[in-house]
């Protein structure tokens, strides 16, 4: 035994002792020693033990510990009630984390009833002790809307107070902003310019903006093989969005030859994740046979999926196959319903489309009408 472990065993007993006196940092220490094998064997069993009398006895941090143990189940019966009571002990002692997950729980009804006033209320706790996340969750707020007006302004601020202190999420959203004009002026260096710290950090939707730069070029000179290589690091991380990206490259021979096939797979890929776009796409190519085989089951089931985002071109090649009778039995009533929700969204082909229907059957009206006569 060396010097070193001699010392360690000392403490051990030290805080031991002071523990069993009653003293909740003692307490929370000893279960952190046994956690950690620190002066002793590593036990888990006796280190949530002790958390759990040291959260008791009032230490935020065992409260905290403890709110987690009740969140995943984790040597205790799983309750997300009990861990959000155990997270309103900790988050009422100062405890930063305690507090933005204790916003998030009322942000979202997690073991609490839904309070958006409270869950802002909750953040900003968080924030005024310097929390990134936490900003970027009041920014958050504001920009939906939720708990206080929809401010984009606002919005900004609290996401370049998080960019700042070097949350990636946020660091990628101001970049987005600046490229969007949202909230602030339009700005695309800048755009780039927070766009690459995020990247920097290996945040996976900041690389797949930064291909986007890279594809249509602007500040950074258009390079489709460097968005190709982008795009297709973080899709195979599993990114919906960079899928649906490469998926476009390969039907468009961008940076890669074309390959409808391919291009087929990644758009599937995206879709099974809930991409509207690339829902959209995946119908459009088994209506086609483009990279698959036709199916217009298939067709009818994706356009009918991304239709339920209100994706107005879903909502249009819907309709048509009512009409058309193209993997459906032939419906001219949900045929043209299909196509008025299209018409309402915005697409102009249904509107044209529904325009000549009527004048094909006023005509075909005004001929019968001449033929009885």
């Amino acid at each position: 035994m060396n010097t070193k472990d001699i010392g360690e065993q000392i403490n051990f007993q030290t805080v031991m002792k002071s523990a069993k006196l009653g003293s909740a940092d003692s307490m929370f220490l000893l279960g952190s020693f046994y956690f950690e094998g620190h002066g002793t064997k590593q036990n888990m069993d006796l280190a949530k033990k002790w958390w759990r009398k040291a959260a008791k006895a009032g230490n935020m941090y065992a409260q905290y510990n403890t709110a987690l143990m009740y969140l995943n189940g984790d040597g205790v019966k799983k309750s997300v009630e009990k861990a959000a009571e155990w997270y309103l002990k900790a988050a009422e002692q100062g405890h930063v984390i305690a507090q933005n997950e204790l916003g998030y729980a009322y942000q979202n009804g997690l073991g609490v009833e839904e309070n958006q006033e409270k869950a802002l209320e909750w953040y900003q706790k968080a924030a005024a002790q310097g929390m990134a996340i936490a900003e970027y969750n009041i920014g958050d707020m504001y920009e939906s809307g939720l708990g206080v007006e929809k401010n984009l302004e606002e919005a900004f601020q609290w996401y370049m107070k998080s960019a700042e202190h070097g949350f990636d999420r946020a660091q990628c959203q101001v970049g987005f902003m600046y490229n969007k004009g949202l909230g602030v002026e339009k700005d695309e260096e800048e755009a780039v310019n927070w766009t690459i710290r995020a990247v920097n950090q290996e945040f996976p939707e900041a690389i797949n903006n930064l291909a986007s730069e890279y594809e249509y070029g602007g500040v950074l000179k258009q390079d489709y093989q460097r968005a190709f290589e982008l795009y297709l690091q973080v899709a195979e991380q599993g990114l919906a969005s960079a899928q649906r990206n490469l998926g476009k490259m390969y039907y468009a021979g961008k940076g890669i030859e074309q390959d409808y096939q391919k291009s087929f797979e990644w758009y599937q890929k995206a879709a099974e994740q809930g991409d509207y776009l690339a829902q959209r796409v995946i119908g459009y190519m088994y209506l086609h046979g483009k990279g698959t085989e036709q199916d217009y089951e298939k067709a009818m089931f994706w356009c009918k999926k991304a239709a339920e985002k209100n994706d107005a071109q879903s909502y249009w090649r819907v309709g048509l196959m009512y009409y058309e009778g193209l993997g459906v039995e032939a419906d001219t009533k949900k045929g043209e319903e299909w196509c008025k929700k299209a018409a309402e969204l915005g697409e102009e082909k249904a509107k044209k489309y529904l325009e000549e229907k009527a004048a094909e059957e006023a005509a075909a009206a005004k001929d019968s009408l001449t033929q009885e006569q």
